[in-house]
């Protein structure tokens, strides 16, 4: 739908990181980028296809808003500056294998193939989420 043309992609990417800038969270989206670039060198190693073809995807519509909107999301990240690192990368390196096991036609994995990043997020960021508010002690009890 953006045509994946160099002036749109580019706009959408500028405006988009224009964004987490300014929302002081280039560290999620900049960990993202990279960690993407890394599994995708290691995914085009693994099936044998042209490096080029494992990048492109994070150009789509889909990749821009988990970049830019989603995985930054106040009410989804957790706190520690260093654990939402570790999270998003749990969150690429489970895209990356979502996408590995459809190439080699793991079936259990048809159904996310649709969205593997959107996917990979909804099951890590849960848990990610839920392990941090574990962590968290009780509030002390109120006196009446």
């Amino acid at each position: 739908q953006w045509s994946n043309s160099p002036l749109a992609v580019g706009i959408i990417f500028s405006v988009g990181f224009i964004t987490v800038y300014r929302a002081r969270l280039m560290h999620i989206t900049g960990t993202y980028v990279v960690a993407f670039l890394v599994f995708a060198v290691l995914r085009s190693w693994i099936s044998g296809d042209p490096l080029a073809s494992e990048i492109a995807p994070i150009t789509g519509p889909m990749y821009a808003l988990l970049m830019f909107f989603m995985i930054t999301d106040p009410k989804t990240i957790v706190r520690p500056k260093g654990q939402r690192v570790f999270v998003v990368i749990l969150i690429a390196a489970l895209e990356s294998v979502i996408r590995t096991a459809g190439d080699f036609d793991v079936q259990f994995v048809a159904p996310l193939l649709t969205a593997p990043p959107i996917f990979a997020l909804a099951i890590v960021g849960p848990i990610a989420k839920a392990l941090e508010l574990r962590r968290q002690p009780l509030p002390a009890p109120r006196s009446a």
